[in-house]
């Protein structure tokens, strides 16, 4: 099996064997690590299998006693995830076989299974040689007891030699843990991590659902005096298929180069050893009564030995001092590409900060556009049922309608006054003949006295 199918010159030291990453973190029953898990399947699922289709937000953690006997699970807390090839630095082409470590939960006591080792998982999880004979990829929680109907492939040899980890840190808020336990526990996991000299990278899990609070304290534990400028820190969200890659590839650029050391050129002739022993031969036999000629040419033969032994020093001395400077420039670049991740993770976060703004302001945009909407609508409906008739709109005939009407009331105002003169002069002429009726009889009466 190939690892690196285009030969860089770099890195020709892997092309012959697979980069092997095992993912960790915070595992148990929900006591330890609350109603969910920090995303280990997650993750290594978006990474082996990126494909919509192919991925599974559900995994495994709560087992039958058949299933945890399956060749699957295998009787193992770890799951073997198969390989996936990226595209990595300079153009090579890596394939990688991933692992998670974790705890599976027997469904009859909801307690861990017992298996042959007792240590505890921060303990457990930073074993670097892990056997397993028949051990078949995990795909989905639904290929348990039905494996033949999904795709078999075994782990190779039965072995999986680990090259680096990958350590997960849930950033969300989960019902029932802790911060500060997560932490702790977190903090046991790297201390054993680091005592492997594998790399080890800190990933973020759950982006998308995000607390600032907790990946400040993450961001607080790799700075920590015991793990600052060995352990990054990447920032994901396998549910948005964000940076997930980034976080392998990672591990693979900061393995250390052990291989890449200077090839010098094999010392021919005898060793050191085997030189200062003819040496002590040489001087054994001058001791002896000899004859000039052989004590001249023992002389000659102890001077080139030394000059052999002079240069021999010289050269692993020349040797060494390449080797730390080797070394050094090594160091070096790891330290500088640390450096560049913890910048791009700060870029991310603030990039992260302005696009959480701009959906709080395009929100707040689209209920003020949704308000002005619903009231001019309303507006609109009250003014087509509402039927004005302005002045410039009305034509000849409504005027003239109009002025009919006008006079016609005119008419009957002028009618209404003409009969109440009518009845008032009616009123008038009989007031003055009663009264002129009155004074007649009155002078009537006044001549029947007058005359009497």
């Amino acid at each position: 099996m190939r690892r690196v199918t285009k030969k860089v010159e770099s890195h020709q030291h892997l092309s012959t064997k697979t980069f092997n990453v095992a993912v960790v973190g915070l595992s148990g029953s929900e006591k330890e690590k609350g109603c969910k898990g920090v995303g280990k399947s997650c993750l290594c699922n978006r990474f082996v299998r990126p494909f919509a289709g192919d991925y599974h937000k559900e995994h495994i953690s709560v087992l039958s006693q058949t299933d945890f006997s399956g060749q699957v699970v295998n009787n193992d807390h770890w799951l073997y995830w198969g390989e996936v090839t990226k595209l990595v630095n300079e153009g090579t082409e890596v394939t990688f076989s991933v692992i998670e470590q974790t705890e599976f939960i027997d469904d009859s006591c909801f307690q861990p299974f017992k298996t042959g080792k007792t240590e505890p998982y921060y303990k457990r999880c930073a074993a670097t040689r892990l056997c397993s004979t028949d051990k078949l990829m995990y795909i989905c929680k639904n290929q348990l007891g039905i494996e033949k109907e999904y795709e078999q492939k075994y782990l190779n040899d039965g072995r999986f030699l680990v090259d680096a980890f990958v350590c997960v840190f849930d950033v969300s808020e989960v019902q029932g843990r802790s911060l500060d336990k997560a932490i702790e526990y977190t903090g046991l996991i790297l201390n054993n991590l680091i005592k492997t000299k594998k790399p080890v990278v800190l990933v973020t899990t759950k982006h998308d659902e995000a607390n600032e609070f907790y990946l400040r304290e993450a961001e607080k534990l790799v700075n920590r005096k015991e793990f600052r400028g060995i352990v990054p820190i990447i920032e994901t969200s396998a549910h948005n298929n964000i940076n997930v890659d980034n976080a392998f590839i990672t591990c693979f650029q900061l393995l250390d180069r052990n291989n890449d050391q200077l090839v010098t050129e094999k010392t021919q002739g005898t060793q050191p050893l085997e030189v200062t022993q003819r040496i002590k031969g040489i001087l054994e036999v001058m001791k002896s009564p000899t004859r000039l000629e052989e004590w001249k040419c023992s002389m000659v033969e102890v001077d080139r030995l030394f000059l052999l032994m002079e240069s021999m020093v010289k050269s692993e001395k020349t040797t060494k001092k390449e080797n730390n400077s080797i070394k050094q420039n090594r160091n070096s670049r790891r330290a500088n590409l640390i450096h560049t991740l913890q910048m791009e993770s700060k870029q991310l976060r603030e990039l992260k900060y302005e696009n959480e703004q701009l959906s709080k302001a395009l929100e707040e945009y689209q209920v003020t556009v949704q308000f002005l909407m619903n009231k001019y609508r309303e507006l609109t409906g009250r003014f087509s049922e509402t039927k004005l008739i302005l002045p410039d709109q009305l034509t000849l005939d409504d005027h003239e309608a109009a002025l009919a009407r006008q006079f016609e009331k005119i008419n009957e105002m002028s009618a209404v006054m003409a009969k109440a003169v009518q009845l008032d002069e009616n009123a008038s002429e009989k007031e003055d003949q009663n009264l002129i009726e009155k004074l007649r009889k009155e002078n009537d009466r006044l001549r029947r006295l007058l005359s009497s």
